[in-house]
């Protein structure tokens, strides 16, 4: 009888994430937003197979994360957030060349997160959150209530 060793070979989160190259918390992030599924040991340890590290590279090279800013004076503040995420592939939009593009993305399916630089009541960032709900894209505001940069 022949063994498929692609589903037997099970091993934990820093053999992933090397496999994978991403960091620990990025697994873990990456697990609670759906996108992975990892098995648990006995002992509650995350436990990956040779099919979750394909299916990570293969989903890693269509998606990508996405910022969007409706005014350029925000846009290094998005640049200085987005450089703290571990993710290989983002992106950054401005302004209404980069509304078409990011609309784009989304309805393609190739966003798996949009941050903004900041909340507002214009269309755009109304037809943007509007997409990312339609499309199931998580999206948020880069900024806190008091106008300040959140942690990444």
């Amino acid at each position: 009888m022949k063994v498929d060793t692609m589903e037997t070979s099970r091993f934990r989160i820093g053999e992933f994430c090397k496999r994978v190259g991403i960091t620990p918390q990025t697994a873990r992030e990456w697990e609670r937003r759906g996108y992975i599924k990892p098995l648990r040991s006995c002992g509650g340890h995350r436990l990956y197979t040779e099919h979750d590290v394909a299916d990570a590279l293969n989903s890693q090279q269509n998606e990508f994360v996405l910022g969007w800013c409706e005014d350029s004076r925000y846009f290094m503040g998005l640049v200085n957030y987005m450089s703290g995420i571990d993710y290989k592939s983002m992106i950054i939009n401005v302004g209404d060349v980069g509304f078409v593009e990011t609309l784009h993305h989304i309805e393609k399916g190739d966003v798996i997160e949009v941050i903004f630089a900041k909340q507002s009541e214009s269309e755009q960032y109304m037809a943007i959150e509007s997409a990312c709900r339609k499309h199931n894209v998580p999206c948020f505001a880069a900024v806190d209530e008091n106008g300040g940069m959140l942690d990444a």
